[in-house]
């Protein structure tokens, strides 16, 4: 945990607040639980609705596997051209004022690409090293 001071010592400065559906977006998560434990190697995985795009919401679906990125109210998978892969979100620097390097997926250039990363209220598309996004974002099990 890091904790700013302020010049004049009068305790510690605010931390800057990320939006507030970060975290949980209205509408539910209605995908159907699997039987099988045949886990996509496609799907966007997300550990909270602020790391999904738009309005797509971060849903379990059973046995085991992780969360990804769906559309409120979708209930079979596969739902195809639906979701959006991490790789394609935004570069997203956020709020705070750290200049932590790291990397993102350029859906753009097809490319992955530095930036410099606030540490705080960013988006699954930030990778700690050039080699974890291409590997997430270029071989052949990403889903672009």
């Amino acid at each position: 945990m890091i904790v700013l001071v302020n010049v004049k010592g009068q305790g510690p400065l605010p931390s800057p607040s990320c939006p507030p559906w970060g975290r949980n977006k209205p509408g539910q998560c209605n995908l159907q639980f699997v039987d099988t434990c045949d886990c996509p190697t496609d799907a966007a995985w997300c550990d909270h609705d602020g790391e999904c795009p738009g309005s797509q919401k971060c849903c379990g679906w059973g046995c085991g596997c992780r969360r990804m990125c769906a559309p409120p109210g979708v209930t079979d998978w596969p739902i195809p051209g639906r979701l959006t892969s991490r790789c394609q979100l935004p570069k997203v620097v956020g709020p705070c004022k750290a200049l932590i390097t790291r990397f993102y997926f350029n859906s753009n250039t097809q490319r992955c690409e530095q930036f410099f990363y606030g540490g705080c209220c960013g988006n699954a598309n930030n990778f700690e090293t050039y080699a974890a996004c291409r590997s997430a974002c270029t071989g052949a099990s990403s889903y672009k």
